[in-house]
């Protein structure tokens, strides 16, 4: 039996990780996509209202706990429901649809508003909801890919639902052809823009509820939307809407919010230890939040979509059926139970299929997401591990970087998607052929097994999502002068300066050594001796290196990995290396007589010297 003190610091360890988590992705997701405008901070603030000062005392964290059924309700019993919806993360949209689903019953009236179709494509999203334009044409002309761009999987369930149950669809957004200075009253009631686009979709459902209304021949209507997260706060759309409808319908349309997965609710009720058990909370009358997923997951998703690939692990799923899983009064939305160590073997059993050779057992691996990530306290108390190396495994998993532990067989997966699914099942086949079970030992040649392991981890990603990108040399140059310029400290920057700064200088060491050593029939550059970054790069000493330089040389290589990795990826689909060469670089044996890790890596490099690389990642679609 646990004692509740010892539960508790259980708690904190891994609510403290979880954030440790949270606070990276924040950075790559900053670095990825800028510096926030003011107006949208503005905007931001707004929203955060809606959060702050308006909680209802209850028994569950301070807040008062509701349930699905009982939103659902509230959204009956209003004109218009404004659910929350994060463009990248597939779970908005799946509880988005759960919803409506809920709410609406046969033979109703109902409407669904989205935010990605223009209001001037209305009869283009009906002629597409009818079948009547096929689903090329529509994106072709509402201009999806270049004007909104997130994954369309997210959203076709709702067009699917929509047409099997003949609810109607309302393209709701501001036409960007509009000037600010020639729109209506209805659009130009703010000088912002974001207040530009709640007016005017506040103004398309207050027109649509006047044809309604008019009608007569129709019971009462019933909208849901689903607009982006900051937008549905209460003092936006919701107030626009109200303002709107009051001064041409005569009386103002009633409506509710539903927020989802609030970063700052969800800490709070982390806090509290009821973050799995409060998945509906009740903010003040018509305003509610529902926890469909974890902030780092969110966040992930965001991340991942800048960086070219796909969000969640658990949209690897073709198959989605909600009506296969009871439903629960206590359990608002379930976590989709993707098992991840069988998307690795199957991803492994793929790699190994390309490379031609057999298939290993992923049995004895265990695989490990953040929900677990206390684990890595268990390793400062296991005897095989030094205290070097447990201090490099917590690190990496505190900054949510993916790592193989080796003799222990764990493969940390952080926030789960598709590409650390994909790397972590390179990573253990190279490990199970290898023989290999350091992490990261105190010499020069140690380094150079790192930067083969990341390559072939990331090479192996690549297998399974060819457009997956890296941070290349003017990418690590512009991230450097980003930190010196924005004066920042702590051990996490020094780290990342460190190891992008031994990154460069490797990567001009590799540019001297291919320019002194240009390949020639019948030589074996194993034989030609050439020292190549050694203890004098950047004077750093590789064997009495402090803890601050370990993270640093961990990082570098695979920062140098993950860019060998693609030249590597390159050259197999050129031709201009085989299988065969990967698998006698890559997958060779480490006990008993081998040959040194530097070799392997300079006849690495030499084999995929023709493959030339954008000097940024920006620079390639």
């Amino acid at each position: 039996m646990i004692r509740r003190g010892h539960a508790r610091t259980h708690q904190k360890r891994l609510l403290s990780l979880q954030k440790e988590i949270f606070r990276a992705l924040q950075r790559e997701a900053d670095r990825l996509l800028g510096e926030i405008p003011a107006a949208i901070r503005a905007y931001e603030k707004q929203c955060r209202r809606d959060f702050r000062g308006t909680f209802l005392r209850g028994r569950v964290g301070g807040l008062k706990k509701t349930t699905r059924l009982a939103i659902v309700e509230a959204m009956r019993d209003v004109d218009v429901s404004f659910v929350a919806d994060y463009h990248t993360f597939s779970q908005a949209q799946r509880t988005a649809l759960r919803l409506i689903s809920d709410a609406y019953r046969p033979g109703e009236r109902w409407f669904v508003g989205l935010e990605f179709v223009p209001s001037h494509f209305q009869s283009e999203l009906d002629a597409f909801q009818d079948g009547k334009l096929d689903l090329e044409t529509f994106h072709r002309v509402i201009r999806y890919e270049e004007d909104w761009g997130f994954p369309w999987k997210h959203y076709s369930p709702i067009f699917e639902w929509a047409r099997e149950n003949r609810v109607r669809l309302i393209a709701l957004n501001r036409p960007k052809e509009i000037a600010p200075g020639n729109v209506s009253l209805r659009s130009a009631y703010e000088k912002s823009d974001l207040h530009e686009r709640d007016r005017w979709a506040a103004g398309i459902i207050t027109d649509l509820f006047a044809v309604e209304r008019r009608s007569r021949t129709h019971e009462r209507p019933r909208m849901v939307v689903l607009y982006g997260d900051l937008h549905v706060a209460s003092r936006h759309i919701p107030l626009q809407t109200a303002k709107v409808s009051r001064e041409f319908l005569s009386s103002a349309l009633e409506c509710v919010t539903v927020h989802q997965n609030s970063d700052e609710l969800y800490w709070r009720l982390a806090r509290s230890g009821v973050e799995h058990v409060a998945d509906a909370i009740q903010l003040k009358r018509n305003v509610f939040h529902v926890v469909s997923g974890t902030p780092w997951a969110k966040l992930q998703s965001l991340v991942t979509w800048a960086e070219g690939g796909t969000s969640a692990i658990a949209e690897s799923r073709d198959e989605f059926r909600e009506d296969s899983r009871e439903d629960s009064d206590d359990e608002f939305l379930w976590e989709l139970e993707t098992d991840y160590l069988s998307l690795i073997g199957r991803y492994g059993e793929a790699i190994a299929e390309f490379l031609a050779i057999d298939p290993v057992s992923f049995d004895s691996l265990t695989v490990q997401t953040i929900h677990g990530a206390d684990f890595v306290e268990g390793i400062l108390k296991d005897e095989r591990f030094s205290s070097r190396e447990a201090s490099l495994i917590r690190y990496q998993v505190s900054q949510n970087h993916r790592i193989y532990i080796p003799r222990i067989n764990i493969a940390y997966l952080g926030t789960p998607s598709h590409n650390g699914a994909a790397e972590m099942a390179a990573l253990h086949l190279q490990r199970m052929r290898t023989r290999s079970h350091a992490i990261c030992e105190k010499d020069t040649d140690d380094f150079f097994r790192l930067v083969i392991e990341g390559a072939f981890g990331f090479f192996g990603s690549l297998i399974l999502n060819p457009r997956r990108k890296c941070d290349l040399p003017e990418d690590h140059s512009r991230r450097i002068e980003e930190i010196r310029s924005a004066s920042r400290s702590g051990l996490t920057v020094k780290v990342e300066l460190e190891a992008r700064k031994l990154t460069l200088a490797a990567l001009e060491a590799e540019a001297r050594l291919l320019k002194s050593q240009p390949i020639k029939s019948g030589r074996s550059f194993a034989r030609t001796p050439v020292k190549f970054m050694d203890h004098q790069i950047r004077g750093l000493d590789l064997v009495n290196v402090n803890s601050r330089q370990s993270h640093a040389v961990l990082l570098a290589a695979s920062y140098l990995g993950k860019i060998l990795g693609k030249r590597l990826h390159r050259a197999i689909l050129n031709d201009s290396v085989s299988s065969e060469t990967v698998r006698f670089l890559c997958l060779a044996r480490v006990d008993g007589a081998r040959r040194p890790f530097e070799d392997r890596y300079k006849e690495l490099l030499l084999a995929v010297q023709h493959e030339v690389l954008a000097s940024s990642k920006t620079h390639s679609l």
